[in-house]
């Protein structure tokens, strides 16, 4: 399926178990791939270099790099992973990302073992993994809408929200939090937030409070 820059490469998300001590050879893939670990450890390895992957983290695979792992040598590992096609903007290199209670990648990656939709959750996840950081925190009434709504998307990556409980979550009225939601993000919160505002999401999601 194709849509906002992304094409699912018939992948199903899906969990892979691993004996201690496994590896996986070098390799190059054709598509890109996201790699969580579940339990265990192990070792992300290139012709280069290499890094740990831990559970509490992600990293985004493109397709042509080489790589390998190296699973946990000292117990079986699980690990969950998803492949994709084409994004609007390609990355060449490897990106980790850590799981915290600033992003809902922990929640995105759940959700997509769960059965979440996956082309949707696939988007959401990417824009998040490659956000840029917000240089100004967030602060004041946005503060509690912004709490709100990551206590919400670390269960339900993808509920619509309604202004309604973000201005309750805020104590404000509706119409003061979308003027500061404007000021802040450059979009309204409503329809936009549920809708095409995608960008406003993920500065959101990864502003510090």
């Amino acid at each position: 399926m194709r849509g906002g820059g992304l094409v699912l490469s018939g992948c199903t998300p899906a969990v892979a178990d691993y004996p201690a001590g496994a590896r996986l050879p070098l390799r190059v893939i054709d598509d890109y791939e996201f790699v969580w670990m579940l339990r265990g450890r192990a070792v992300f390895v290139t012709p280069g270099w290499s890094a740990p992957l831990v559970p509490g983290s992600v990293v985004l695979i493109p397709p042509g790099f080489v790589h390998g792992i190296d699973w946990d040598p000292a117990r079986p590992s699980r690990h969950g992973y998803v492949h994709f096609g084409f994004m609007d903007v390609p990355v060449a290199e490897p990106v980790f990302a850590p799981m915290t209670s600033d992003n809902p990648i922990a929640g995105l990656c759940a959700y997509l073992l769960a059965g979440g939709p996956v082309e949707e959750t696939v988007r959401f996840l990417v824009s998040v993994v490659l956000a840029e950081p917000v240089l100004e925190p967030v602060s004041g009434p946005l503060a509690a809408a912004v709490s709100f709504l990551r206590s919400v998307w670390a269960e339900l990556p993808l509920r619509r929200v309604t202004v309604v409980e973000l201005a309750a979550a805020a104590t404000v009225t509706r119409g003061y939090l979308n003027r500061v939601f404007q000021a802040e993000f450059g979009v309204s919160v409503a329809p936009r937030w549920n809708g095409c505002g995608v960008r406003g999401r993920r500065r959101c999601c990864c502003a510090p409070i």
